[in-house]
């Protein structure tokens, strides 16, 4: 089991080392741009001048993503020198700068190693970044880090640099995380580490060599690493030799059985039929049923609520008014056959994901017996969180430790549950039953009619 299962990660001299790029690459554009221009302005001059509209622009935009912006930087060095509209110098000025930052800079070592190994274990990865949101993206991509990262958050979007605690909560928000189960690595003290100390987030400082400016001794991170191989040992991230078998998870309620929606098209109706002097609504079902299965009261309490005094009854017909679907279980069927029948096929486990209340599960095997093709059954009360909640699915990854990320496939009804997993390697297939607004573009469709 992970120690954390999410990690918020500064870029520049944390994944890429970039250390002494920048005043580098100021001197290449120097010579390439500038220094044919005029003899007059030496480099030391044109770099104090570089300094002092940095710094006005750090002063004038404050704690932004603006504030970083080599363009406007280069812009008003322009206009120090009297050339102030010559923008097709300037946009090479500052496409070169970038374009050299990018051939030189280097990934620290075990960097796509580590990240391969957290996403496998099911890990949930943003960058936070003060850096313009434009100038990281070509640098995640150009290192080819993109597949491992689920979002990159800058300041520029935050409203204000680290260590700000916008920035990460807004990070954590994007990632469906946690304070409590995330982890901020980076190598700056004064807004990496300071930054998750005043956020309440678990803090790791990567010190592979930095910079003097960056480091200090009275900002105390969690944990202090120098390499990645660290970084794994302290995410529990187990070094395994994961397998070809895949895992194949089904959604029960509006895939494997139909209607989507029970407890409104069913379960209602027999209440309301059988007891009439039960005053239950909808909305009140719904709301006993979540607080039945987050464990907040007794299942006798929940139907003594509901107004029901048989309740074994009640749940004989519910399950017995709901209906396979066929086309779903013929899937399935297909998955379980195909192992069975050539052993040279990967290993394919079967699991049921269901907000079902587990100990109504007897009652529904009496009508579908699929304990037949079920390897496992996650229940919503098992583990506390209903499957529109991101940390309900570990129980899942957990129990096959084994099966990579990658080698998931997930059909589901509804399409806020294939968001929530959005950030899970996997294949996301949607079961279209009934027509829903689109809040998550799913890898493939199939109508159940």
């Amino acid at each position: 089991m992970l120690r954390y299962k999410a990690l918020l990660l500064d870029v520049d001299n944390t994944l890429i080392n970039t250390d002494d790029l920048y005043p580098t690459a100021l001197h290449y554009v120097y010579l390439e741009h500038f220094k044919d221009l005029t003899d007059i302005v030496t480099f030391d001059e044109f770099k104090d001048v570089y300094k002092q509209v940095k710094q006005r622009n750090h002063s004038n935009l404050k704690a932004t993503g603006a504030s970083h912006s080599r363009t406007l930087y280069f812009k008003y060095l322009l206009q120090h020198f009297g050339l102030d509209y010559d923008l097709d110098l300037l946009l090479k000025m500052q496409a070169d700068y970038w374009d050299y930052v990018l051939k030189h800079a280097k990934i620290y070592s075990g960097v796509i190693d580590f990240l391969s190994k957290a996403k496998n274990s099911f890990m949930r990865v943003a960058v936070v970044t003060d850096n313009r949101l434009e100038v990281q993206l070509q640098k995640i991509a150009y290192f080819r880090l993109d597949k491992y990262i689920d979002v990159v958050i800058s300041s520029e979007e935050a409203g204000g640099d680290k260590p700000a605690q916008a920035i990460f909560l807004f990070a954590l928000n994007e990632i469906d995380a946690r304070r409590t189960q995330s982890l901020i690595v980076g190598n700056n003290s004064f807004s990496d580490i300071l930054g998750g100390n005043i956020t309440g987030i678990d803090t790791c400082q990567y010190l592979p060599g930095a910079l003097p400016t960056q480091y200090s001794d009275k900002i105390k991170s969690k944990y202090t690493i120098k390499n990645y191989e660290q970084l794994q040992e302290i995410l529990l991230i187990k070094d395994r030799e994961f397998t070809k078998d895949q895992a194949v998870v089904f959604d029960f309620v509006g895939g494997l059985v139909l209607p989507n929606h029970p407890l409104r098209d069913i379960l209602l109706k027999i209440i309301k039929q059988n007891y009439k002097d039960s005053n239950v609504s909808y909305d009140k079902l719904v709301h006993l049923y979540f607080r039945l299965i987050y464990g907040e009261m007794p299942e006798k309490t929940f139907w003594n609520l509901l107004g029901v005094s048989a309740p074994e009854q009640v749940l004989v017909k519910f399950f017995g008014q709901m209906s396979v679907s066929l086309r779903i279980v013929n899937i399935m069927e297909r998955f379980k056959k195909d192992q069975n029948n050539d052993s040279q096929l990967v290993n394919t486990k079967i699991v049921i994901a269901t907000n079902l209340y587990s100990k109504w599960w007897k009652y529904a095997q009496n009508v579908f017996d699929f304990t037949k093709y079920a390897d496992f059954v996650s229940f919503p009360d098992t583990v506390g969180f209903k499957k529109e909640d991101t940390d309900y699915w570990y129980q899942i990854f957990y129990r096959f430790p084994r099966i990579p990320a990658k080698n998931y496939i997930f059909y589901d009804s509804n399409l806020t549950v294939l968001k929530t997993l959005k950030h899970f390697w996997g294949k996301k297939v949607w079961i279209k039953s009934e027509e829903q607004k689109f809040v998550f573009i799913p890898d493939e469709i199939v109508e159940v009619g």
